[in-house]
């Protein structure tokens, strides 16, 4: 069991590494540092919250799927070094998520946050932004790059009609 940090000047791990089986994470658990997750957990019903001001990265072995996954960063970004899914909400509070060669796959629940240059998903490398769709509908990717000049450069994608048979919509900055 990952035990939640004690007291109130603590409040968030640094970094948290997961190379054994059977971990049980409580419902909510805040980092100041990375995450590597080395054998597969399950997050059903739990919010991961990186909040360090260093960059923080996502990475390890392990297939990494989130339920409810925070970024609420005053500095720094998140990288993600593997592939992921966020299968509940990605909340953008403040902070930038890099996606770099890596996809990130989002379930039905939006991304929300209030969205600008300093909190997006950061999509100008190889990697996309995924969202499976299984009937006609309209989403919101609050994508942008930091290559040249930082821009916020969002995607709303409306899609009428179609075979929704494993039908992904995937976008990146070019």
């Amino acid at each position: 069991v990952i035990a939640v940090p004690n007291g109130p000047s603590i409040g968030a791990y640094h970094s948290l590494k997961i190379s054994g089986t059977n971990a049980v994470f409580p419902a909510e658990v805040s980092l100041r540092g990375n995450l590597t997750l080395d054998n597969v957990v399950s997050f059903s019903g739990k919010k991961i919250k990186l909040s360090g001001t260093e960059l923080q990265t996502i990475d390890g072995t392990a297939l990494i799927n989130f339920n409810d996954l925070e970024i609420d960063k005053v500095s720094g970004t998140v990288a993600l070094t593997k592939p992921i899914s966020v299968d509940g909400t990605l909340i953008l509070t403040n902070g930038r998520i890099v996606l770099g060669s890596n996809d990130l796959t989002l379930g039905s629940n939006a991304v929300v946050g209030t969205f600008d240059v300093n909190a997006m998903i950061v999509a100008d490398g190889t990697g996309f932004v995924r969202r499976a769709f299984s009937s006609a509908g309209s989403y919101f990717y609050p994508i942008g790059e930091v290559t040249s000049n930082p821009a916020y450069s969002p995607i709303s994608v409306n899609v009428t009609a179609g075979s929704f048979s494993n039908g992904f919509v995937s976008v990146s900055v070019v």
